[in-house]
């Protein structure tokens, strides 16, 4: 899938995919990207493992939501990831059918 397209089309500040060890695969523009790739990481890391102690499967989304953006995190591979965020929260629903219809988290 096309970053800037999906960027576009559900008015996304941010879209970037990222592997499991940090490493930043592509992103549309945002400063500090390559920190921000190694961070969500060890996150996406962190999870993964608490849910594989708690023996409940792998994780497949990610949600956080702060003052005043909601992040969504999910996994597209065993190894990789992609981290979106939205400022519009009537965006989340579109949001995650886009993933689910991709498949991008199975």
């Amino acid at each position: 899938m096309n970053l800037v397209d999906l960027k576009e089309n559900l008015g996304l500040n941010f879209v970037l995919v990222f592997d499991d060890g940090g490493e930043l695969l592509e992103s549309t523009p945002l400063e500090y990207a390559e920190n921000f790739a190694a961070m969500s990481s060890a996150i996406a890391i962190m999870c993964t493992e608490m849910l594989e102690d708690m023996n409940v499967g792998k994780m497949n989304q990610l949600i956080i939501r702060a003052e005043k953006i909601l992040l969504v995190c999910a996994r597209l591979s065993d190894q990789k990831y992609v981290i979106v965020g939205t400022e519009d929260l009537s965006k989340v629903g579109i949001l995650l059918k886009t993933i689910d219809a991709n498949h991008l988290n199975k």
